[in-house]
């Protein structure tokens, strides 16, 4: 986070405006996209769909991300993120129009594939703009506070979509949340035009200029970031991150609930249908990134990077165990809360970290960065339903317990290679405007 360190100017950081505009933008983008998740499956008929083109529909959006990615990143870089960001925003606003409109398979997976495209410029240009606001420092809290922003309209697009589309219709809420993201796109088009500073910057690494002094620490040396199996761990820890909790657990947990607690679920003075009782579950995880984000990205920005990955890994195990064997509502929700909050704070640190080790080309690190994280988030459902038709619940569970140990196992032997072969970047003079790190 770049300071003015004329003398008599005061050292204080520049608020995250950037990060936190480009996430409440994106957030604007996403309402229709999630509005599909929670309600295309009940109203398959109304879109000219069936429920197997639903599954397609609901899914191809993270498999071409896997090809966009990186071309996103090459445009970007190209063309300039302000402008990428803006062009991705209108793109938005027009497949959730397109949602509306459209009553053809073809014409809606035309519009999926192009949403897909649009959030893979989103998601690089929301690096650029933590980048830029960003110190070593505060890196871990910005991520996870642009992560929980930009979430709350997944939060909104589910609820607020599943009440309107009851009490209006299906296609006019579409519009409505259409409108909204072209007027978001519109506010970005004029901040492009008069408020620069307020936009993603023109490139993710920021100028060529020197660079200036920073808050919180001592400024990271140039270079190209750690050795190559550092960057495979970094990768390695998106894929299983996104996979375990954005695919698997969220994919399954309705199916949980089912088989372990009825369709009727016993609370404490109540009883609450399972599908319900799946919808809160389900809401939680979007309540602990827009609530918790911030703060528990904080967490690696005071405990560091590799501890904060190792407890994190550890008790998200820990819940995903608890969730293996969960035979009562509380388990299930004990064990859920444990695999939210962990997997909160994984994705805020990964995030951080991958913004950290971009170098000099990040467009490449960040894309393939995301690429990971969505191939993650793409085979997930596909493992969890598999495996949960297969075998059982409990074999999908371990299998995404084992997979995180797997992570942490190369994590752990990544960064004890480095320091037995004394590869830890050399020391740097500490920022002398840099208020003090600890008593």
């Amino acid at each position: 986070m770049e300071v003015d360190t004329r003398p008599g100017r005061s050292a204080r950081p520049h608020p995250p405006y950037r990060t936190v505009i480009t996430a409440t933008l994106m957030g604007f983008a996403l309402l229709g996209d999630s509005m599909l998740y929670a309600v295309l499956p009940a109203r398959a008929p109304e879109a000219g769909v069936t429920a197997v083109q639903v599954g397609i529909l609901l899914s191809v959006n993270r498999w071409v991300r896997l090809v966009t990615n990186s071309l996103a990143g090459r445009t970007g870089e190209r063309v300039g993120w302000s402008w990428a960001f803006v062009a991705a925003l209108w793109l938005g606003a027009a497949t959730t129009a397109v949602y509306g409109l459209a009553s053809s398979f073809w014409l809606l997976l035309a519009a999926r594939l192009a949403w897909g495209l649009s959030w893979s410029f989103q998601r690089l240009a929301a690096f650029g703009a933590i980048i830029a606001d960003s110190s070593p420092a505060d890196r871990g809290r910005l991520a996870g506070l642009a992560n929980g922003v930009f979430r709350l309209g997944s939060l909104v697009g589910a609820l607020a979509g599943g009440l309107l589309t009851d009490a209006v219709g299906f296609r006019p809420t579409l519009w409505l949340f259409a409108g909204i993201s072209g007027a978001g796109a519109l506010a970005a088009t004029w901040g492009a035009l008069r408020r620069p500073d307020l936009s993603p910057p023109h490139r993710l690494n920021g100028p060529a200029a020197p660079p200036a002094r920073r808050v919180g620490g001592p400024t990271a040396p140039a270079g190209d970031g750690p050795p190559p199996v550092r960057r495979a761990a970094l990768y390695l820890g998106a894929f299983a991150t996104q996979l375990v909790v954005s695919g698997l657990v969220t994919a399954t947990m309705g199916l949980l609930v089912v088989r372990r607690l009825g369709t009727m679920v016993n609370l404490p003075g109540f009883v609450l249908g399972a599908a319900s009782f799946s919808g809160v579950m389900l809401t939680a995880r979007w309540l602990v990134d827009l609530a918790l984000g911030a703060p528990l990205g904080a967490l690696s920005d005071r405990m560091g990077r590799d501890r904060t990955l190792a407890a994190a890994v550890g008790l998200c195990i820990v819940g995903l165990l608890a969730l293996s064997v969960a035979r009562s509502a509380g388990a299930v929700a004990g064990g859920a809360a444990l695999v939210w909050l962990t997997g909160t704070t994984l994705a805020a640190t990964l995030d951080a970290r991958a913004a950290e080790w971009a170098g000099s080309r990040p467009e490449r690190t960040l894309a393939r960065y995301t690429t990971a994280a969505d191939t993650g988030a793409a085979l997930g459902p596909l493992l969890g339903t598999l495996l949960a038709e297969r075998w059982d619940l409990a074999v999908a569970y371990r299998a995404a317990a084992g997979i995180l140990t797997a992570f942490w196992l190369v994590h752990a032997a990544a960064a004890f290679r480095r320091s037995r072969d004394g590869s830890t970047p050399p020391p740097v003079r500490p920022d002398p405007l840099a208020p003090p790190s600890g008593p």
